[in-house]
């Protein structure tokens, strides 16, 4: 047309970009509105315990009343076969390598088209960017259908559990199960149903799917299968009765649970071992053997035992009778058991585990006394015996789960757990083998701080520090990284320092510790620890530097009362003046009154509160403070540091058949100068108690054995003394003196007539300033005053 405007450049590449928009915004609402049509329905509710094959069975043989009784049983022997899983590519997902996939490329096959997408996705997935491998999975969904969606939709359960959005996976992976119930996938999906709700900490929904079907059942899922479920299970049982509390660690009876944390990478190289395991094996003819019996206990028991599907009632009490107890059921645990039923199928199973699953998924307890097992519901029991049940339950769990599966790549949490639940049950021995026996098997693998931390606290329990030492430095120096557990080691390893009296090397360590904690909630814990120790080792500066550099961070923390104390005792302890002596003693005694040491870490903290009260003159308080320190203590120097000062205060308390007693505790073997100073308190004792013999005995040994030179002379002066009693004043003046009197009885110093040379060789403490002497029946002594 001659009168239009000519369309400009300009012009046409706006029109051709609103088109562009138009229709890429029609697209998006197409495939918005055709996932809609086509997503499948979710599940809202929870799949009940008994899986589609138990209901099959169900239907097929009704419940009888005698369940061992051949003659009234029909057992039918048709099972449910799962489909072969074919080999090579295809096998994963079940497809037809030659179907082509719809608007696929010429020669390009469904396998080929998933297979990319999917790959594509697992690549994503073990990066962790799980949103993308979410659309990746969802978009491969659409296409596919058979096995192959199984396998889709494992992932996108995978996806979401690693995500943390375990409600989601719960549906999928029960989903998995609904539509496939037969094939491999379904028991996959059902271990990573059961992560789930472990994670969740529904343990009960976790006992009701798994313990009936996984324990009680071994034709339900194979080999594999069930030995992944029992790792899982027994994991979630166990995390009911720990805490994940950071000051967990620094308790010495607080064992520490390594956390679980799915790794999709894990998952996805364990399917081919999980998809390709052999079928579970057939349902067996009805049968109760006793196949071993080492004690009389339920757990030496072992059964192989097959049975239809019969009352629970009528097959718990069979089971009993023919185990040779009698079973005492109470009214509450029969109302609970009508009406259900269950199928027993196991080759060899121990009493007390098929007790456990015949019980604990109802919510009873079993119990032996004597030949009779009383099962009883969980309302009729205290506190305490179901806490008991339940630990019994969770390691009967665990012991199962690492004799099925002892390569599962979960066998180390659960060998850890078992440990952990032994030592919980005061089975100290077993605990520490558990633990070294995973340090040994997997030395260099990702829970080894861990498994570590809690073997030094199990050495600690059985009173063997220097094994409880190489543990916790091997905690420290472990490569893998948890600071907290890495910084209790550190806190652990100052503590014994500070109790063998290596104050210097305790600072370095917790030096080291303060360095690394960075962040961490356990800053306050180090720093505190730190100024204790420099406290032991006599550097109140240093003490004090400590705490002011982190002032404000103590004083917001759970660390403020010993902060405060540890500062009022260096500011008091580096006081010279008296007005300002003065003045931080009422500040200390402030600090006092608001400080429990019993709360602390280490038992020196007693010994620096016990010190305190002794500085400003709160002696009763001193003395129960030094009795705390050893009550807390093994034989260890500070031990003897406290019993020293115990028993000094009792003499001037003159109580002196309660220092007896005390210092009489001490091996007077060990030669440590503590244990040296401790006999020369015992022969003051003995000295006020008129035993003047036995003073001069403990005070030779002081001589001989010590090689300080002031308790040496301590011990001259108290021999004097004792001498005074026996009205040998020649002796005693020489003791007084500084020089030991010879004596000429079997075995002690030679007399005069010997050769010099001899008597020197003699002296136990030479030095190259002792010199001879003519006096008679005179011996120099090193370190005190000769006469000429």
């Amino acid at each position: 047309m001659a009168d239009s405007e000519p369309t400009t450049p300009k012009k046409q590449h706006l029109h051709t970009a609103a088109l562009v928009i138009a229709g890429a915004l029609m697209c998006a609402v197409g495939v918005g509105v055709g996932r809609m049509l086509t997503a499948p329905a979710s599940l809202n509710g929870e799949e009940k315990p008994s899986t589609a094959k138990n209901i099959t069975q169900t239907e097929r043989s009704p419940a009888v009343d005698s369940p061992f009784d051949v003659a009234t049983t029909s057992l039918d022997s048709e099972t449910v076969s799962a489909e072969g899983t074919p080999t090579g590519v295809a096998a994963l997902f079940g497809l037809d390598p030659d179907a082509p996939l719809p608007n696929s490329e010429p020669g390009e096959t469904a396998v080929d088209g998933v297979m990319a997408h999917v790959a594509q996705a697992d690549e994503e997935l073990r990066a962790g960017s799980y949103a993308r491998a979410l659309r990746i999975y969802e978009f491969a969904l659409e296409n596919v259908s058979g096995i192959s969606e199984a396998a889709v939709r494992y992932r996108l359960a995978l996806c979401a559990e690693a995500n943390g959005k375990f409600a989601e996976a719960i549906q999928q992976y029960q989903q998995v199960i609904r539509q496939f119930p037969t094939l491999p996938w379904a028991g996959v999906a059902r271990i990573g149903e059961a992560r789930c709700l472990a994670a969740e900490r529904r343990i009960e929904t976790l006992t009701a799917n798994l313990m009936r079907n996984v324990v009680l059942d071994e034709t339900s899922y194979s080999v594999a299968v069930r030995g992944e479920l029992l790792h899982v299970l027994g994991r979630g049982w166990c995390e009911t009765f720990l805490s994940h509390d950071v000051r967990h660690l620094l308790k010495d009876d607080g064992l520490t649970l390594p956390l679980w944390m799915t790794d999709p990478n894990r998952q996805l190289n364990l399917l081919p071992e999980l998809l390709n395991d052999s079928a579970p094996p057939a349902a067996a003819a009805v049968a109760f053997e006793i196949v071993q019996k080492t004690d009389s206990l339920p757990e030496s028991i072992y059964l192989r035992v097959h049975t239809p599907p019969a009352e629970l009632k009528a097959l718990v009490k069979a089971v009993i009778t023919r185990s040779g107890f009698q079973a005492d059921l109470s009214e509450a645990a029969r109302v609970i058991m009508g009406g259900r039923t269950q199928q027993l199928h196991n080759e060899d199973i121990s009493l007390g585990a098929l007790l456990d699953g015949l019980c604990t998924p109802f919510g009873l307890l079993w119990s032996v006394d004597d030949e009779t097992i009383k099962v009883v519901s969980e309302s009729e029991a205290t506190a305490e015996q179901s806490r008991a049940f339940r630990q019994a339950v969770t390691v009967r769990l665990l012991n199962n789960a690492l004799l099925t599966a002892p390569e599962s790549p979960y066998a180390g949490y659960s060998r850890v757990s078992l440990g952990i639940l032994q030592f919980q049950q005061k089975s100290f021995v077993e605990s520490a083998h558990a633990f070294q026996s995973q340090l040994q098997l997997e030395p260099r693998s990702e829970i080894e701080v861990e498994t570590a931390l809690n073997l030094g606290k199990a050495f600690l329990a059985l009173g063997q520090t220097e094994q409880a030492r190489t543990a916790f430095l091997r905690a420290i120096d472990s490569p893998t990284y948890h600071l907290d557990a890495r910084l209790a080691g550190y806190l652990y390893v100052g503590r014994l320092q500070i109790e063998e009296g290596l104050f210097q090397p305790a600072v370095s360590t917790l030096v080291r510790a303060l360095a690394v904690c960075g962040e961490s909630d356990m800053e306050h814990s180090v720093a505190v620890m730190l100024s204790s120790a420099y406290l032991m080792a006599n550097s109140p500066q240093g003490a004090n530097t400590i705490l002011m550099e982190r002032r404000d961070r103590l004083d917001e923390s759970s660390s403020a009362s010993a902060a405060a104390f540890l500062s009022s005792l260096a500011r008091f302890r580096s006081a010279v003046l008296p007005d300002k002596r003065e003045r931080e003693g009422r500040s200390l005694v402030t600090a006092l009154t608001r400080f429990n040491p019993r709360e602390e870490f280490g038992a020196h903290w007693s010994y620096l509160h016990a010190e305190a009260c002794s500085e400003v003159g709160l002696t009763p308080q001193a003395i129960d403070s030094y009795l705390n320190t050893l009550q807390q203590l093994p034989a260890a120097p500070l031990r003897s540091r406290a019993m020293l000062a115990v028993a000094q205060q009792y003499r001037a308390d003159n109580r002196l058949e309660d220092a007896a007693a005390l210092l009489s505790a001490i091996d007077s073997e060990e030669a440590n100068v503590f244990h040296h100073l401790i006999r020369l308190q015992s022969a003051q004792v003995a000295v006020q108690q008129g035993r003047a013999q036995d003073a001069l005995k403990l005070c030779r040994m002081v001589i001989e054995q010590s090689e300080d030179d002031a308790a040496r002379r301590e011990a001259l002066q108290t021999m004097g003394h004792a001498y005074e009693q026996l009205k040998d004043y020649r002796s005693a003046v020489d003791c007084f003196a500084g020089m030991l009197p010879g004596e000429t009885a079997p075995g002690s110093l030679p007399p005069q007539t010997q050769p010099e040379g001899a008597l020197e060789d003699q002296v136990p403490f030479k030095t190259d300033s002792t010199r001879r002497t003519s006096q008679p029946a005179v011996i120099p002594v090193s370190g005190v005053r000769r006469t000429p």
